[in-house]
């Protein structure tokens, strides 16, 4: 019975988002807009959508309770049934920053690993792009207490 309570402990805690953690850091940097299409590294043919969070993923909870709506994210081909953005669009980077430490399960299973994503206003609506869309200089220049900045040697 023991042995039947930890594996089902294990598939709990693998499969929750509550062992993991996300934390919102405010005013980690000025605001400013700019045109989303070159911030992401696409081919011409390539197009950005708007990806709409549902309720069905364990991370959509928190969210959905700090007001997001979608993510900004490539379409890699030519069919979608989210909204494309036009070549032109101009999203406003707000200074927020959300963090994320992935629980046991996502890390030594899945691959996951602390991450940044960037609250970004589209059309007066909060939207998340991920961190690792954005140039690598401009990641490292946040704050540490909105970033996971490695402890530095003596």
């Amino acid at each position: 019975m023991r042995k039947y309570l930890i594996i089902l402990l294990f598939f709990l805690q693998g499969c929750s988002p509550f062992f993991g953690d996300k934390k919102i850091e405010r005013r980690c940097f000025n605001t400013f807009e700019r045109e989303v299409y070159p911030i992401f590294d696409l081919r011409e043919q390539d197009n950005l959508q708007i990806r709409l969070i549902d309720e069905k993923g364990s991370d959509h909870d928190f969210y959905l309770n700090n007001k997001f709506i979608g993510y900004i994210v490539p379409l890699y081909g030519s069919y979608s049934t989210n909204r494309i953005l036009e070549k032109n669009a101009t999203i406003a980077f707000t200074g927020t920053v959300i963090k994320t430490s992935p629980n046991w399960a996502e890390y030594h299973i899945g691959g996951g690993r602390k991450s940044v994503s960037l609250e970004v206003l589209f059309e007066e609506r909060k939207y998340i792009i991920f961190g690792f869309y954005m140039p690598k200089e401009f990641i490292k220049r946040l704050p540490e207490r909105c970033s996971f900045k490695l402890a530095k040697s003596a």
